[in-house]
């Protein structure tokens, strides 16, 4: 059995405890060393370095559920309006709306507070643009209008239709007005005073036929067989009964007894009494017959009835309450051109582009500018509209004043107003009995059927003045 220490192991523990022991020694001197220095008192500052764990990988905590309630949307809404915030100010105030709402909201969440946003919205852009308008800056104000509709576009798909229609009507009347501007181009140098049309000259006496004073059918002298017929015929048509006298005359042309020259003579005559009997049967306030008719009437008169008919067609066009194709449109406005002018033609063409804009036909009506127009004419029309949309002052334009009501700002022009503009709207005076230049270009033509009504009658009684004369010639 061994003894509790073995004697080979000793000189190892004593030299281990030989090292400690030094090292104890060394470190109690090293510190009485480093505190020698120290005044009477303080204690040595001795940090001893702590080993720090690393921080542990966490996951980020969950997102907080949403709790905002439809007050505090209504609320937060309100305080943005009252603070006077802007178009963009209030899509950030949206954009704050819809995180609350949190990505899976229903679509109809904060649905009356994001209305209200919108509707605050159009009325700020209404307020900002109708500072344009006012000065007549309509590029400017058509770039607000249209700036807010592409950046609320978003916005204004989650609300409903009604949001939809506020904001096309607003961005449409702009459109308008600014193409109209732009197409009217500044203002030019004055023009000339405008060449008036000469009076037609006196009608001349008509001639009296030989043998017969107008008027008096006991100067005839009247003589036996054919001769007397033919005294007869000349009596109807100084008394102006020339269907009667037409019908004599057939009858004398189909005398076989006479020449093949006289009988030609009376069926001539004949002719040109038919075309006396129509063309004295037109009035210039009354119907016309037909242009394209197949009659008697002189070449010369139908041409100016064609000219009536080509405004008539405006006319109706004027008139419609549903608009026809812009393909129609402009053939009848090149029919104008071509009858009257294009001047004329270009007065009508923007006068039927309001009534477009009015009807709440945009497209077509911007679609009619792009034709030749008058720039006069449209500058003035512009200035009407202007002052019929901030109201009180004068229309001139006698065509816009039969289109518009006349106790309130037209549809297609009240959404420019902001509310407390429309507040202020008064109606503007109109024109008192003045002729739209539609009625003007109707009484002209008118005038001219007349006019070349007159100068045919003229041509006919002196060509039936001598047909007769040869007649009684060949007679002798």
């Amino acid at each position: 059995m061994s003894s509790p220490a073995s004697p080979s192991c000793c000189p190892a523990r004593v030299r281990w405890l030989a090292a400690f022991g030094v090292a104890i020694v060394c470190g109690v001197g090293a510190i009485m060393l480093y505190n020698r220095d120290l005044p009477p008192g303080e204690s040595p500052n001795v940090q001893v370095p702590i080993p720090v764990d690393p921080p542990k990988q966490t996951d980020p905590e969950p997102a907080k559920p949403a709790i905002a309630s439809d007050e505090w949307a209504s609320a937060t809404v309100a305080r943005a309006i009252a603070d006077g915030a802007g178009r963009k100010e209030l899509a950030t105030v949206w954009d704050e709306l819809v995180a609350a709402a949190g990505p899976n909201a229903p679509a109809d969440r904060f649905l009356i507070a994001r209305r209200t946003l919108f509707d605050a919205a159009i009325e700020s852009t209404r307020s900002e643009a109708f500072g344009h308008f006012e000065a007549k800056n309509y590029d400017r104000a058509f770039g607000v209008v249209r700036t807010q509709a592409v950046e609320w576009f978003k916005k204004q798909l989650t609300l409903n239709q009604e949001a939809a229609r506020v904001q096309s009507e607003l961005r449409e009347a702009y459109r308008y007005l600014n193409a109209l501007a732009n197409a009217a181009g500044p203002a030019p140098e004055p023009a000339p005073e405008p060449r008036t049309r000469e009076p037609a000259p006196e009608p001349r006496p008509r001639p009296i036929p030989d043998g017969c004073e107008a008027g008096h059918a006991d100067d005839c002298t009247a003589e036996d067989g054919e001769d007397e017929r033919i005294n007869r015929v000349v009596k109807l048509i100084a008394e102006k009964k020339y269907a009667t006298a037409a019908t004599e005359l057939a009858a004398l042309a189909e005398n076989r007894e006479f020449p093949p020259a006289l009988a030609n003579a009376f069926t001539m005559l004949r002719v040109d009494v038919l075309r006396l009997d129509q063309v004295n049967m037109l009035k210039p306030n009354g119907d016309f017959p037909l242009s394209t008719a197949a009659d008697n009437m002189p070449v010369a008169v139908k041409k100016e009835i064609a000219r009536v008919e080509t405004l008539q067609k405006i006319e109706a066009l004027m008139t419609a309450a549903k608009p026809v194709g812009l393909k129609e449109m402009n053939e009848q406005l090149e029919s104008v051109a071509t009858a009257f002018g294009a001047d004329l033609a270009g007065k009508l063409r923007v006068e039927l582009s309001v009534k477009m804009f009015l009807q709440g036909e945009t497209v077509l009506a911007i679609e009619l500018l792009e034709g030749d127009i008058a720039e006069t004419h449209a500058r003035q029309l512009l200035a009407d509209l202007h002052t019929l949309t901030i109201g009180g002052g004068s229309v001139e334009n006698a065509q816009l004043a039969k289109l518009i009501p006349m106790d309130a700002p037209p549809a297609a022009l009240k959404p420019i107003l902001p509310t407390t503009a429309l507040a202020k709207w008064q109606p503007p005076k109109l024109p008192a009995n003045a002729a739209t230049t539609l009625t003007t270009l109707n009484q002209q033509a008118r005038r001219d059927v007349a006019l070349a009504a007159k100068e045919e009658v003229e041509k006919l009684d002196e060509r039936i003045a001598a047909t007769i004369k040869s007649i009684r010639l060949q007679r002798e």
